[in-house]
């Protein structure tokens, strides 16, 4: 089999017979190779692949079929019989899934990825499909003689609802697109439409609203899908208001497909809003997006082109932005046409927000690098009229107003050279322009230029120079593009030695020819001494045109097995000066001592730091650190987990954190302990200062995790008084995921402290669902409050729920419940003062729900609010309300 499979992949890579399409032969019994001769004397070459069944893959496409053909010279895949096309569907919201399309004797053209075939069936995610006979290209797949449903997935017979077409067109994870459609009620025809749209990805309901409001009087909302032909559709919407100046609001978003060729969408929007009771007039509001690409004048890619503008007079009333934009690519360089423009639909056809930029137009080309030799090139050419902010540093712009209009050439290029002079030499070399040049007779210019040179003359022994030149001057009308005046020189020498294998050398100084010598920047020179065990480092920095040091830093180390030893300080020399005003005298850094230990066999680990301020005589804080990683089964022995039958010694985890800070007199720390799914916890502080009102105040936390639950102890503490915690709380929480089981609960209680007059509980919670069995099941969300005010004299309780739900389900028809009664109960909040309830009434909402898979109804009922509803989902998407009602708001409906 292996050897017959590696001879098919052999003969379909000979032949070419897919060119740029990847095929993999996944599964396949029996190969042919057969020549005919037709009748003109043309000869057609045949592979012909037998199995139970072939399978190929035909990049993320997979075909089964008994018999599959393959004509070279046609380049087409005969599948012979029974055979399936299952394909990839990219959907609305970028995820994919699987489209199958069945029938019998497909024909499969890899040239143009096309199907063809009869008595087919096409299954999705969402919808079955039937047909006399299919014909599919990239992107639509067209079905005669249809039938259409997506209550297939529900598996009963006959179908809720479906339809049936004499054309259909899809377009997969989009929209289905039928004309002559009649429409079934459990497959018996019920009424008759021309045409029928029928969203994929259920973007565009149909939705009708008849309400009553306090304002607007009678009102009606339409929203009407259309369509005109595959590739224009779009959704009318119409608003009535009684009681506005214009009672009518139209909007329309239409879209069209492949208007400008192929490969190309637009989006159109028009409104028209009747502006609020009180104004007169409405809101126009209008929208175009174009994109697309275009097969034009040689282009590798074709012509990416776009172009939108826009109306909104809800924001500013009459401004319209127009911006518009095409561009290609060619072998030797692209081209990018820019127009950017804000008109005032009224008077001034010049007007433009404070930051914008008009572009009237802009074109960019752009050649592709070249490389002649060492050097190459890349230059880029920017034309464009433009009108925008006036620059505030240009005088004469200044003069022509806050805006000015101009015509600007931009040139800017890179060059690179790169060379070896010798093995270990390197030199390269970049230069880089931009100069902008306007029909103002202004002009601003960018350059760049650098120098690198580096020789390693053996391992650890080198020299860099790097040279580097700049400017920017001139001025520009726009503030856009404005250049600052500027203008860098400079040259930097990096020396490395290395004397002897743990000896090292560094040195780096840099000239700046643009500063006077005593503004030059300082040079630094590092020394690294390494004899294992010890490493000793040293930095220095000093102004050498100055003869002045700036400081010196050093740290000293050891590292022997288990033990290490850092020590590191830092002085910093100032700068003597006798104006007072300059004069920084000098001063030493912290000088930082670390001292760690790890035993052998790495189970435990110790460290001491300590800081301390040379300048001052005085410390500046100290940490212990301890840590233990690994078994202990004399503790397993004492828990009595050594007889469990199953037992093995578990890791246990322990670390001690202990700081001191001198300067605030604080001293913190943490204890962890842990075992597999237990976690011990505590952590402290205590301010020891003189600080009267904090001296010996701190706190004392203690957590205790195990697996989904928790406890927590905070305690505020106060050594100067008897009993020591101020207001202490203890909080539990615990959780659980299990078959038909998801809880979620908790609670914090106030402990009785000197601050704290009494112990109660303070809140609590409790989420979660519980099915207790298959037709019973109790879901919520309930939480409780209690708080004192500040004298602690009165107590107010609160209780939420929401909301808690009961939910009973009547009969089934395999795992789906055909009828769900849910009662939500209690969906409120309830308080109480001094223990005496203060409302409000008790307040449930009755909801029965009809499932049946491809569509479900729903019936809700609030008998103390007054409050109905009846609504319909289809596709298991979102709720559409039929009819409801309200005292406020009356009835409203049908939707």
């Amino acid at each position: 089999m292996r050897v017959l499979r590696f001879f098919i992949v052999f003969i379909m890579v000979v032949f070419g017979w897919a060119q740029a399409r990847t095929i993999e032969i996944v599964q396949a019994g029996q190969l042919e190779l057969r020549n005919v001769t037709l009748d003109d004397g043309s000869v057609q070459e045949y592979i012909i692949l037998i199995g139970t069944p072939v399978e190929l893959k035909i990049d993320d496409s997979v075909i089964r079929a008994n018999r599959v053909e393959y004509n070279k010279s046609a380049r087409e895949l005969r599948l012979i019989g029974r055979a399936k096309y299952i394909t990839q569907n990219k959907n609305a919201d970028g995820t994919t899934t699987d489209q199958t399309l069945e029938g019998e004797d497909l024909k499969v053209n890899l040239e143009i990825e096309g199907v063809e075939g009869e008595d087919v069936f096409i299954t999705t995610q969402n919808i079955l499909v039937k047909g006399d006979a299919v014909q599919r290209i990239p992107g639509q797949i067209g079905v005669q003689g249809g039938y259409f449903t997506p209550c297939a997935r529900c598996g009963r017979t006959p179908n809720d609802y479906a339809f049936t077409a004499s054309t259909m067109w899809i377009y997969p994870g989009n929209r289905l697109v039928a004309y002559d459609v009649k429409v079934l009620i459990a497959d018996t025809p019920v009424f008759y439409l021309p045409a029928l749209v029928f969203m994929l990805n259920k973007e565009r309901p149909t939705k009708l609203e008849i309400g009553q409001d306090e304002k607007d009087g009678w009102t009606v909302g339409a929203d009407l899908p259309y369509l005109i032909s595959a590739d224009s559709f779009g959704t009318l919407y119409v608003d009535y208001y009684q009681n506005r100046d214009v009672p009518l609001g139209i909007k329309i978003d239409h879209t069209l497909y492949n208007a400008f060729g192929q490969q190309n969408t637009s989006k159109f929007q028009v409104l028209m809003d009747p502006k609020p009771v009180g104004s007169q007039g409405v809101y126009w509001v209008f929208n175009v997006d174009v994109k697309g690409n275009q097969p034009a004048l040689a282009a590798k890619s074709g012509l990416d082109y776009s172009f939108t503008a826009s109306r909104d007079d809800r924001s500013s009333f009459n401004i319209i932005p127009v911006q518009a934009e095409v561009k290609g690519e060619w072998e030797a360089f692209s081209v990018r046409v820019g127009y950017f423009n804000v008109i005032d639909g009224d008077t001034d056809p010049q007007v433009a927000l404070p930051y914008q930029t008009r572009k009237l137009p802009e074109v960019e080309f752009d050649p592709k690098s070249v490389k002649v030799f060492r050097v190459t090139y890349d230059p880029k050419l920017i034309l464009g009229y433009y009108e925008g902010p006036s620059n505030p540093l240009n005088p004469s712009a200044r003069r022509a107003g806050e805006r000015i209009a101009a015509f600007r050439a931009m040139y800017s290029h890179t060059l690179s050279w790169s060379w070896k002079p010798w093995s270990t030499a390197d030199l390269n070399i970049n230069q880089s322009f931009t100069g902008q040049y306007f029909s103002t007779d202004e002009r601003a210019v960018e350059q760049n230029f650098t120098a690198n040179f580096s020789n390693t003359f053996s391992a650890g022994n080198s020299i860099s120079l790097n040279y580097t030149f700049g400017y920017s001057e001139g001025e520009t009308p726009f503030t856009f593009d404005s250049v600052f005046k500027r203008k860098n020189h400079t040259l930097g020498v990096t020396v490395n030695l290395q004397p002897a294998p743990e000896m090292s050398l560094s040195a780096q100084q840099t000239i700046d020819f643009e500063k006077k010598r005593d503004e030059q920047p300082s040079g630094t020179a590092t020394l690294n001494y390494n004899p294992k065990p010890i490493s000793i480092s040293v930095t220095y920095r000093e102004n050498v045109f100055k003869h002045q040091p700036e400081a010196i830093s050093g740290s000293f180390n050891i590292n022997q097995d288990t033990l290490s030893l850092r020590v590191s300080t830092s002085y910093d020399y100032g700068n003597p000066d006798p104006d007072p005003a300059k004069n920084r005298p000098g001063k030493f850094g912290p000088l930082y001592t670390d001292v760690s230990y790890t035993s052998p066999d790495r189970f435990y680990a110790t460290s001491l730091k300590h800081v301390y301020d040379l300048d001052k005589q005085q410390a500046i804080s100290l940490q212990a650190n301890a840590s233990f990683t690994g078994p202990l089964e004399g503790l397993d022995e004492l828990f009595g987990v050594t007889r469990w039958e199953d037992y093995t010694p578990s890791t246990y985890s322990a670390t001690l954190e202990e700081l001191y800070n001198y300067q605030s007199s604080l001293w913190s720390g943490t204890l962890t302990a842990s075992r597999e799914q237990v976690k011990f916890t505590v952590t402290h502080s205590l301010n020891t200062g003189a600080d009267v009102n904090q001296i010996w105040k701190g706190s004392l936390n203690a957590r205790l995790d195990i697996g989904n639950f928790y406890a927590a102890f905070a305690g505020p503490l106060d050594l100067n008084r008897r009993g020591f915690f101020t207001r202490p709380t203890l909080e539990v929480s615990y959780s659980q995921s299990v078959s038909g089981i998801d809880l979620r609960t908790g609670a914090t209680l106030n402990i009785k402290g000197l601050d704290q007059q009494h112990t109660d509980l303070k809140s609590a919670y409790l989420n979660g669902q519980w099915w207790v069995s298959d037709f019973l099941g109790v879901q919520g969300n309930v939480s409780y409050l209690g708080e004192w005010d500040a004298g602690e004299k009165n107590r107010t309780d609160t209780l939420t729920l929401n909301p808690l739900t009961i939910t009973t389900t009547f009969g089934r028809e395999g795992n789906e419940p055909q009828w769900i009664f849910s009662a939500s109960v209690l969906q409120q909040t309830y308080k109480w003062t001094n223990g005496e309830y203060t409302g409000p009434q008790f307040d449930p909402t009755l909801k029965l729900v009809y499932n049946r898979c491809c569509w479900t109804s729903l019936l809700e009922w609030s008998p103390n609010k007054g409050t109905f509803r009846f609504a319909v989902n289809l596709m298991q998407g979102n709720y559409m309300d039929i009819i409801k009602g309200s005292p406020e708001t009356g009835i409203q409906g049908p939707f």
